[in-house]
């Protein structure tokens, strides 16, 4: 029996509210390594969401997503986070997009990882015109960069400051993601 079939322990995912209002899930995943329990704490971006209906459902998404999931048998794997941290680091533009993606494929509604896909390939199609920078290291790329593809989009594009901006958004999640790896 491999590890993916074999059930491991946990407590189900819950909503926990702290004193000062602000939410995250709770949940407890089996560790591998250390043969125990292991307490996972996570907003989710939760307390952005200032509806506390909205914030509830969306929440309450998440925790089936993560009941499923250790249902299903996940555990927690330590050394598979460190090792896709050190791949990361000379990872090239494209991978990242693409390990981006199907990490929050999970986290996010499927309209949600479409839309920053459409907004991390045009940011592509734009540095594909710039020399050797699709295949460089995620690091090389600057806030120039982003800047000149927001530029390039507003104006070849004639689209407005919300789609610009929702765009900009899109960016500074994703390069948070690279930097939080």
């Amino acid at each position: 029996m491999d590890l993916q079939e074999k059930k491991y322990p946990f407590r189900k995912a819950s909503l926990k509210t702290l004193t000062n209002g602000k939410h995250h899930i709770e949940y407890w995943a089996w560790n591998i390594k250390t043969n125990k329990l292991q307490r996972f704490q996570k907003a989710f971006n939760l307390n952005k969401i200032e509806n506390v209906k909205q914030r509830i459902a969306q929440a309450q998404y998440y925790i089936t997503k993560i009941n499923n999931k250790l249902e299903d048998g996940n555990y927690y794997d330590p050394s598979a986070v460190n090792q896709q941290s050190k791949e990361l680091k000379g990872i090239t533009f494209p991978t990242a997009v693409e390990l981006f993606l199907n990490l929050k494929k999970n986290e996010l509604r499927s309209k949600t990882v479409s839309t920053y896909r459409s907004t991390l390939n045009g940011y592509l199609e734009f540095i594909k015109n710039e020399p050797g920078k699709l295949n460089e290291s995620v690091k090389i790329h600057t806030t120039q960069h982003i800047i000149a593809f927001l530029d390039y989009v507003k104006i070849t594009k004639l689209v407005g400051n919300s789609t610009r901006n929702n765009k900009l958004q899109h960016l500074i999640v994703f390069f948070n993601f690279l930097v939080e790896r």
